[in-house]
Order: structure tokens, then C-alpha cells, then sequence
């Protein structure tokens, strides 16, 4: 099964605000999971360098379980979950800010 640009664009947006692994979000939608890692392997080149983890974390301090990277007035909140996930990706992304 073929899909267009628009349904992989869909299906990447899905996967971006269901806050699910690649592999979890891909066999429950029928995708190869390495097909789609491909998929977002290259949607995260094309961006900007930076990869958008979908966030489900409420952020207040006092509720909030993870990181939190803070420069210059910015803070960038991380979930446990997410950091062990994505932690080179996160680095990668602060470093090129800085």
C-alpha cells in the first residue's frame, strides 16, 4: 500500500501528537515500523535539525516529573520518558540554538 505525500504528512502529524514511540505508533496504524522511521528520518532533515516531541506533560513545577533546560529566559521542559527516548536529539537541538 502506496500513500501519498498528504497521508504520510497526516500520518506523521498523528504520530507527532500521540506522543507514542515510531514502532508503537507504526504497527498500530499497519506501517512497517522502519518504513516510517524512514519517514520521519526525513521529515526531521527537511525541518530544521530539531525534532518536535509531542508533549502530554503538565508543566508546573511542582507537577512536572523530568528535565528542564533553561538559557536566556527560555525553558525547555523534558519528560523522563522523552529523555530516555530522544536524549541525542535533544542535545543536538540546544547545541545548535547555542
Amino acid at each position: 500500500m502506496r500513500l501519498s505525500k498528504e497521508e504520510k504528512a497526516l500520518k506523521l502529524e498523528g504520530w507527532k501528537l500521540s506522543g507514542k514511540s515510531i514502532g508503537e505508533y507504526a504497527k498500530e496504524q499497519g506501517i512497517n515500523p522502519y518504513t516510517f522511521r524512514g519517514w520521519v528520518n526525513r521529515e526531521t532533515k527537511v525541518v530544521s535539525g530539531f525534532v518536535e516531541i509531542p508533549n502530554k506533560a503538565n508543566h508546573e513545577k511542582e507537577q512536572f516529573n523530568g528535565i528542564c533546560f533553561e538559557k536566556g529566559g527560555i525553558k525547555i521542559f523534558v519528560t523522563i520518558s522523552v529523555w530516555v527516548q530522544h536524549s541525542k536529539s535533544i542535545l543536538e537541538g540546544i547545541k545548535a540554538a547555542l
